[in-house]
């Protein structure tokens, strides 16, 4: 579920409105299981959608995909430098994580990278507090 919120941000959906197709195309699944998961997050307030024309963020929805992705790229990072250091470099490619990580777990490898501003494959990391 976390996915759509990814994609949607990906898309630039913080500041447009994005298309079903789009994320479809980007999650690589079908129009209609998009379509239930956008009412589902628009539900949850996560986002503004309306059929046929797309959704966008909404500030609530914006704050949990950096969350998200934040969570996703710290700890990406770390299992990368520890892959290096145990001399497994090569073995790294990119790869979804859906592995949901404790709000503890997130400050503790961030404090422990030292606060670090891009993942293995130079894409920022959002910041804990804005963006």
């Amino acid at each position: 579920m976390q996915d759509y919120l990814k994609a949607i941000h990906g898309l630039g959906g913080a500041d447009q409105v994005v298309s079903p197709v789009e994320i479809a195309a980007r999650l690589e699944v079908r129009s209609p299981s998009v379509t239930g998961m956008l009412n589902e997050w628009r539900r949850r307030a996560l986002i503004g959608y309306e059929p046929g024309h797309g959704a966008r963020l909404t500030e609530q929805g914006i704050s949990e995909a950096r969350r998200v992705i934040r969570r996703h790229r710290l700890l990406e990072l770390f299992l990368a430098r520890v892959w290096a250091w145990i001399g497994a470099k090569s073995m790294l490619k990119p790869t979804p994580w859906n592995t949901p990580i404790s709000p503890r777990l997130e400050q503790a490898l961030a404090a422990y990278l030292g606060e670090p501003l891009e993942d293995p494959h130079g894409h920022p990391i959002p910041r804990a507090k804005g963006p």
